[in-house]
């Protein structure tokens, strides 16, 4: 039987879908924060700017005489809500994300409800609820387990805070109504880990099918053109075109199933041979890319001879360019124009053999 006619055994990917709805949450935070585009400076902007103006709300409810609190407990919470939204203006004139205060601003949010609830000494001010806001926050920027981590700590603080006015005598607490509301924080907590855990996995879903190639679970040709805008490292990069030789032609004879079978079978082969890639895409129907780290282009031709020298019966149809980034061209996207002129000089020679950019400019083709 010849490699890759219909009968033989394929490397079937398991099917998307059913691995993007097992709820692997998990996977799908990481997915999230390792998007480039997470990170909004504008819906930052947002957030930030409302922190100044809760600042400016208690202030002025306080000035007022509306919310009575000691000049001296008013100067401490106002004094730290500030030190937090200057810290939160700082991380966001970044223009990125800052790992230390994306881990840690959820719970110094917590200590400034904690302490505007101590300064303000009454719970009949519903101050307490801002923990509601921080339980809503939190099950959008967490994993749930996290998520619901925090909201039990919310729970304690409140508790907390409780029994501190207690015993010092500040306020008479009703149980009653305190326990009332305990039992709705932790309601709104459940509901919102769960709703938020179900969007978070209809997020993956969609972002998810937006980057890969439903048939061969590759990278397709979106997620590629970003790794061709914004080069991931600035390592030296070994661009590998690789095209199906004949595919029309194998089509026609065998049928478009079987011809599906024969691209899951390159993306398998890519797969296995190339498991240390930045990227692995299907950039068109049967051209695929490899974008892979290496020293020089000698290394980038043994690689791509060790993946053609397959046995006769796993040999696959395929003809291949190669050029290098930054060596032989200034851009990623130059680079990858490059090769993919190596590709067709390598199908014009001979097919089955692969072609790769020299330095002075010329295209050289090897024999598999």
């Amino acid at each position: 039987m010849r490699a890759g006619e219909p009968g033989e055994s394929t490397d079937q990917p398991p099917s998307l879908l059913a691995t993007l709805l097992t709820g692997d949450t998990e996977r799908a935070d990481a997915l999230r924060y390792a998007d480039e585009d997470a990170y909004d400076a504008a819906y930052v902007a947002m957030l930030t700017s409302f922190r100044w103006v809760i600042l400016a709300t208690y202030l002025a409810l306080a000035f007022t005489g509306t919310l009575d609190v000691h000049p001296l407990a008013l100067a401490g919470s106002a004094g730290w809500i500030c030190l937090t939204n200057l810290v939160a203006t700082y991380t966001w004139l970044q223009k990125k994300p800052v790992p230390w205060y994306d881990a840690v601003y959820l719970y110094m949010d917590l200590v400034s409800v904690c302490v505007v609830v101590l300064a303000t000494a009454n719970l009949s001010y519903p101050v307490w609820m801002a923990y509601v806001i921080l339980m809503v926050q939190s099950p959008s920027a967490r994993s749930t387990r996290a998520a619901v981590f925090y909201n039990v700590i919310c729970l304690i603080s409140f508790a907390v805070c409780i029994v501190i006015l207690t015993a010092s005598g500040w306020y008479d607490v009703q149980i009653g109504s305190t326990v009332v509301a305990m039992v709705m924080l932790v309601l709104i907590g459940v509901h919102l880990s769960i709703m938020f855990d179900g969007n978070r996995r209809m997020w993956w879903v969609i972002r998810t099918l937006a980057i890969t190639d439903s048939l061969t679970g590759l990278s397709n040709r979106r997620q590629f053109s970003r790794y061709i805008a914004d080069p991931p490292t600035r390592e030296s990069l070994a661009v590998i075109v690789i095209d199906v030789d004949r595919f029309k032609q194998y089509n026609d004879e065998f049928g478009h199933l079987a011809g599906d079978q024969l691209l899951v079978r390159v993306a398998g082969a890519l797969k296995r041979n190339f498991p240390d890639a930045v990227t692995i895409a299907r950039f068109g129907g049967d051209e695929f890319v490899v974008l892979l780290r290496c020293a020089n282009i000698e290394q980038a031709q043994r690689r791509i001879d060790q993946f053609l020298e397959q046995t006769p019966d796993d040999r696959l149809p395929v003809t291949i360019g190669l050029s290098i980034w930054p060596d032989h061209h200034p851009t990623l996207d130059a680079a990858f124009a490059a090769a993919d002129d190596c590709l067709r000089t390598a199908k014009r020679a001979q097919r089955g053999t692969y072609a790769t950019w020299q330095q002075d400019g010329r295209i050289e083709v090897h024999a598999a």
